[in-house]
């Protein structure tokens, strides 16, 4: 092989080596957004003792999954609320729980009432 042809096949394999490290423009992946967060079905109170079920509807765009849901009581010594939003009366008095998803939140009221024994859960 002639230098010529050396030299040439040099340089284009320089150019091919510069040509694949070039950055190609990416698009960002979709940010997921929650729109609203809303405590759909919730009962207005809850036995001492006793479980309550709360359910949320999430509003969102452009999620690959469903936004996490996060649930908090007012105040854990009359209520604690569980990751799926099932509430436990404790000690009864009035409670607020929340349930939160990206940024957005929604509260409900709850009553928690005195049942049989009237006492905190042990």
């Amino acid at each position: 092989m002639s230098r010529s042809h050396l030299s040439l096949l040099a340089t284009l394999g320089v150019l091919a080596v510069a040509a694949c490290g070039e950055d190609t423009p990416t698009a960002a992946p979709p940010v997921c957004a929650v729109s609203n967060v809303a405590i759909t079905s919730a009962p207005a109170t809850v036995t001492v003792g006793n479980l309550g079920v709360l359910e949320v509807q999430v509003t969102a765009t452009n999620c690959a999954t469903a936004p996490v849901v996060t649930w908090t009581s007012s105040n854990d010594a009359l209520a604690i609320v569980s990751p799926s939003g099932v509430v436990t009366g404790v000690t009864a008095g009035n409670v607020t729980i929340t349930a939160t998803a990206g940024g957005k939140s929604s509260s409900t009221p709850m009553q928690i009432v005195a049942g049989g024994g009237g006492g905190p859960i042990q």
